[in-house]
């Protein structure tokens, strides 16, 4: 067996840092996607529906903003330990950031989650898939009552 065929074999060091710098680089975009800006309209209305969850607004800011069980940290904690890197885009030298947008509903369910910047479609669906499985969160609120808030987040997938 040549050497092109034998399997690659990862470095659990190189998984660490990995890992590290999913944590590292998912807070500050954290901080940074969900800091207060210049925009003072802080609504998008969803699709018209009779269902009253469809038609509740969708606040990209909100006076309280969801927030993850252990906070930013812990979001990113989860992220980077909950991420899958595919086997193939590690084999293929795969890597990037991957954006990812979702909606954290009343009762702190995520939902609706949507790529917003893909890297390669096997990262973007790895991105996807984690943010799919979170654990709820504690709900946003606008003016005392909860609201349906937007969230974006990076997922970096590297290598070392």
């Amino acid at each position: 067996m040549s050497q092109e065929d034998t399997p690659r074999q990862v470095n659990p060091i190189h998984l660490i840092f990995v890992i590290l710098g999913f944590i590292c680089l998912g807070y500050l975009a954290i901080e940074y996607f969900n800091s207060p800006g210049e925009d003072t309209d802080t609504t998008s209305q969803a699709p018209d529906s009779s269902d009253s969850f469809e038609n509740d607004s969708i606040y990209d800011k909100a006076d309280l903003m969801p927030e993850f069980k252990d906070g930013k940290v812990g979001l990113s904690k989860y992220v980077g330990s909950h991420v899958v890197y595919p086997p193939e885009a590690i084999d293929k030298d795969i890597t990037g950031r991957v954006f990812v947008t979702f909606v954290v509903n009343k009762s702190g369910k995520v939902g609706e989650v949507e790529l917003l910047k893909g890297v390669h479609p096997l990262l973007d669906e790895a991105a996807l898939e984690c943010v799919r499985n979170l654990p709820r969160f504690y709900a946003g609120e606008q003016n005392g009552e909860k609201v349906r808030v937007r969230i974006n987040i990076p997922i970096n997938f590297t290598l070392k």
